[in-house]
């Protein structure tokens, strides 16, 4: 996992949230509708030229973000999104009966989804300016309509665009400083996930070199044991068939170090199987010995067999493992 992954990721997760927001905004194409049977009813009291041109923005800009999405182009159906719904939403906070200034501060929250301080920064910077523009026309109506003690609306506008401008400066802050900490919570995931990713890799390695080994040493192993085989039948010596036979033991011995090898890889990785089948104890006890007895010579000790009569000479049960532990017990 490198920069080029952290980059594909982040595209996938910003595709999937302009995708979701996408979804989520078709409602506003209910928005003009609404407003129209509201307006008729007594409602509100919203010019009809304003409500149908809000329809006509509301359809054009998602057709626009609808468009881009289809083309792949996530970066800009990112902005167009957020900034029309932004100046929607301004929009409709104008109105001197509806709509509060926090609404202002919703779009550049929404922007947090991203996980981008940057992105969060700008929209939180075009939010105050559509605040402030926006202010305005709110300023006029409460006025006008006697909402407020304040006679002018440049006095109602200057005195709640102070206060908004503090409040919203704090938000402002806030917001980012909660993106900027899920960036470098984001950022310790994708470290974890690359130290994980770097140590599959090294196993993953690790157990395709020992396969590929053993396959190189089963081969010659393998040509031996036929050719030991062949002396087994053909010859009529017993002294031959004896060193013979030692032969065959220490070669079946020595696959199954090879094997260990490979268990020992499997077991890292969680892959070690236990097969359970009938197996003969003096078999297992005999190669055991011809493995054992030459080290054992070697430290000038006695290895002996104390074996108990009540022992069946069949049993069940993974004859592989069995010796791998008795092998390590014994070494």
């Amino acid at each position: 996992m490198d920069y080029k992954y952290e980059e594909s990721y982040m595209k996938s997760h910003d595709k999937l949230v302009t995708k979701r927001i996408h979804r989520v905004v078709n409602l506003c194409l209910l928005i003009g509708p609404a407003l129209y049977i509201f307006t008729k009813i007594g409602f509100f009291k919203i010019p009809t030229p304003y409500i149908f041109s809000s329809m006509l923005y509301i359809i054009i800009s998602w057709l626009l973000v609808d468009v881009l999405i289809r083309a792949d182009k996530m970066t800009a159906a990112k902005y167009v999104q957020l900034v029309y719904l932004e100046i929607l939403v301004a929009g409709a906070s104008s109105s001197a009966y509806m709509g509060i200034y926090m609404t202002y501060f919703a779009i550049p929250l929404l922007s947090c989804m991203y996980m981008d301080w940057v992105l969060t920064l700008v929209m939180s910077v075009i939010g105050y300016l559509c605040m402030m523009g926006f202010l305005w026309p709110r300023a006029v109506g409460f006025v006008e309509c006697g909402f407020t003690t304040f006679t002018d609306p440049f006095t109602y506008w200057c005195s709640y665009g102070a206060g908004y401008s503090i409040e919203y400066l704090f938000m402002a802050v806030f917001a980012i400083s909660v993106v900027r900490h899920g960036r470098e919570i984001r950022q310790h995931y994708f470290e974890s996930q690359k130290e994980k990713l770097s140590a599959e890799a090294a196993n993953q390695a690790k157990s395709s070199f020992l396969a590929n080994m053993s396959h190189e040493i089963r081969t010659p192993i393998n040509a031996i044991i036929g050719m030991n085989e062949m002396i087994l039948r053909e010859s009529r010596e017993r002294r031959i068939l004896r060193y013979a036979g030692n032969i065959k033991n220490a070669s079946k011995s020595l696959l199954a170090l090879i094997n260990d090898i490979l268990d020992f890889s499997k077991v890292e990785s969680g892959k070690m199987e236990i097969i359970n089948a009938n197996y003969q104890i003096s078999s297992l006890l005999n190669d055991l010995v011809n493995m054992i007895q030459p080290r054992a010579a070697e430290k000038e000790l006695e290895l002996k067999l104390d074996i108990d009569d009540q022992i069946p000479c069949e049993l069940y049960g993974d004859e592989v493992r069995i010796r791998q532990i008795v092998t390590n017990l014994l070494t």
